[in-house]
């Protein structure tokens, strides 16, 4: 996607990831009318009174931005369908198993809760692709939007509490399809989860008691502020880990703002990095379906150690939802993610999806028979390293330039160029990308300690010049 100006810069981001920013700041009431109308005018391009579902996560800015998206929705003559507060990936599985023509998540996902952001589904579920995003932008670009007469302006549905339990019902339905619930139900897993005081509330409480598990959870309010910022890395799982400890429970799990990331902690109080997400979910996998995994260049080969010895293989895109999603597609995967914790199930939908993520993992355990713990420690040990670089976005273009011409030298490795440029060695690789949500390069490696040390030093130095 383009920028949507060229004025000063402003505390805003526009990506495939959708359209960014501080709320009531980058991201204004005006901004996300002029949005929604673009997006409403685009969907009636081919036919006449879309339906359109609404979400949001618990930021208390989703209130104002979904009022403003309401509206415009409505006066392009859309029918809107409000699910309130509703876990991203149910919202994208019912726009596609309603027959509805598009959707609208009004979540910053794992971003700080003073961001908010605007994302556009269609009418397969599927945030919009670059070419799709692009065609939004131009609308609003041009600033042209079909607005109704009176006679034609949508109509608003508020979904009451009764009909959003349906849909998150028929959603855990399905997710509980994909897995061997009974062989789950008679573990009675005591798991421990971190509901980060998201969207994800009610949801999965319910689909763990689905499953017959003995339930710990913390942060369950989805009306007050998050806890810790609701990315759920090492980091900030802290309660979590020490919930796990205290009531002696099987594992826990925590979630994001929205549904899409979960993180891990073991048995034994261990919060994992977020790579392990997708790696456990392709030993579920894997096994029964044997097949191409799809994940961006900046995943852990975990996830290919995983495949290779489950007779898979690892297909590797951009870095984001869609261009997994597109990757899923075009492979015919059996599964979808990154190392964010973000886990695709084609099977269920082309989405990231928590809840799904959950159950899936829930089976590997009840299937093995061992404790996270083990299962991990079957796992080969890498040294993983991140770094960023803040750089405006013409420095990040010339920096990336300087490093491209600079790995095209590097004999022993090979190089990739699909987003930034991707080192690969037998041994490691490294990894360096614009950043999608944030003003900077990201740069990650993974290796032997030691190595991989010297190595993302090396490429930081061409990087800062």
């Amino acid at each position: 996607m383009s920028s949507l100006s060229s004025g000063p810069p402003r505390p805003l981001k526009v990506s495939i990831a959708g359209i960014r920013g501080v709320a009531g700041s980058g991201l204004t009431a005006e901004l996300a009318v002029r949005l929604a109308a673009a997006f409403g005018t685009y969907l009636r391009e081919d036919q006449r009174g879309p339906t359109v579902l609404l979400c949001r996560d618990t930021r208390p800015s989703g209130l104002m931005l979904a009022a403003a998206v309401r509206s415009a929705l409505l006066a392009t003559g859309c029918r809107v369908r409000d699910l309130g507060v509703c876990p991203t990936p149910v919202m994208q599985w019912t726009v596609r198993h309603a027959g509805c023509d598009g959707g609208v998540a009004i979540t910053a996902g794992h971003g700080p809760e003073h961001w908010n952001a605007l994302k556009f589904v269609g009418p397969d579920g599927v945030f919009l692709d670059a070419n799709q995003g692009a065609e939004l932008l131009d609308h609003f670009h041009h600033n042209r939007p079909n607005w109704v007469g009176f006679e034609a302006v949508g109509a608003l549905e508020p979904v009451e509490p009764a009909a959003l339990e349906a849909d998150l019902a028929a959603h855990r339905a399905a997710v509980l399809a994909l897995v061997d619930a009974a062989a789950i139900r008679a573990r009675r897993f005591k798991v421990a989860v971190d509901l980060a005081n998201g969207a994800c509330h009610r949801a999965t409480l319910a689909l763990l008691e689905a499953l017959g598990c003995v339930v710990l959870p913390i942060n369950d309010e989805p009306d007050q502020p998050f806890p810790h910022p609701p990315e759920p890395s090492p980091q900030n799982l802290s309660q979590l880990r020490a919930l796990v400890r205290a009531g002696g429970a099987d594992l826990g799990f925590g979630h994001d703002a929205d549904g899409d990331r979960l993180g891990l902690v073991t048995n034994g109080g261990q919060a994992l990095s977020s790579q392990y997400t997708l790696t456990l979910a392709a030993a579920q996998v894997l096994p029964r379906q044997p097949g191409v995994v799809v994940t961006n260049l900046s995943t852990s080969r975990l996830v290919d150690h995983v495949a290779a010895r489950h007779g898979g293989q690892v297909e590797r895109v951009r870095v984001g939802q869609t261009w997994i999603a597109e990757g899923v597609h075009i492979h015919h995967a059996v599964l979808g993610g990154e190392g964010s914790g973000g886990v695709m199930f084609p099977a269920l939908s082309l989405a990231h999806d928590s809840l799904a993520s959950i159950a899936h993992l829930l089976d590997l355990l009840a299937a093995s028979g061992r404790p996270l713990s083990a299962l991990v420690g079957d796992l080969p040990s890498y040294t993983w390293r991140e770094q960023r670089v803040d750089l405006p976005e013409g420095e990040s273009v010339q920096a990336l330039t300087a490093l491209r011409e600079w790995a095209e030298e590097q004999t022993a490795a090979t190089a990739d160029f699909t987003e930034g440029v991707r080192l690969s060695w037998p041994d490691s690789w490294v990894h360096v990308r614009s950043s999608i949500t944030e003003p900077m390069l990201r740069a990650v490696a993974e290796g032997p300690a030691g190595l991989v040390d010297e190595r993302l030093d090396a490429v930081l130095r061409i990087v800062r010049g």
